[in-house]
């Protein structure tokens, strides 16, 4: 059964170069900002939050081509929810705590039309991508100086798995932001 939006969807991107540091977490801590209607979603028996960097491509801002950012570095903080649907089908979302992009434009629309909590910071990224064979580096930066905040990883290029094979597609698939 599909749900009709109410709003237009306000951002959509292709998202590259992504990096996920996931945190199991008491759920007392998330229980003040769990929307109404949706409830904290598990794995597992755990409670997670995400840290997740990446870099936005082809940026369409209500639909349209974005003019002067269409490329460019976000981050975000957020943790997992469900809502049961009134045909008893669940919906599993994402609830951003903040959420940091470049543009100072593109964070007040959020903030004013939807009520999202972004900000505009000076942000950076390093992408070293190395041969078919060796060792992709990401590196992600936001603010200015001594007040510079960094997170960055090095990543196989080999196809690997962790010992919780489930809690990827767990983190992934989570299509719907409350």
């Amino acid at each position: 059964m599909k749900e009709d939006r109410k709003r237009p969807v306000f951002l959509s991107a292709d998202w590259h170069n992504l990096l996920f540091a996931n945190y199991a977490v008491d759920p007392k801590v998330l229980a003040p900002f769990v929307p109404r209607g949706t409830e904290l979603d598990f794995h597992n028996g755990n409670c997670y939050i995400s840290l997740v960097s990446f870099r936005f491509l082809n940026t369409k801002v209500f639909g349209f081509p974005a003019f002067t950012k269409r490329n460019f570095d976000a981050i975000n903080l957020r943790f997992y929810v469900k809502r049961l649907l009134s045909n008893g089908d669940e919906r599993s979302g994402v609830v951003f705590i903040k959420e940091i992009v470049p543009s100072r434009l593109i964070a007040w629309t959020a903030r004013t039309l939807y009520g999202e909590n972004y900000i505009a910071m000076k942000m950076h990224h390093e992408i070293t991508d190395g041969q078919a064979d060796q060792e992709l580096k990401v590196n992600y930066r936001c603010g200015v100086n001594e007040l510079s905040n960094q997170f960055s990883a090095v990543v196989s290029t080999l196809d690997e798995t962790g010992e919780d094979e489930g809690l990827e597609l767990y983190i992934t698939e989570h299509y719907w932001g409350f």
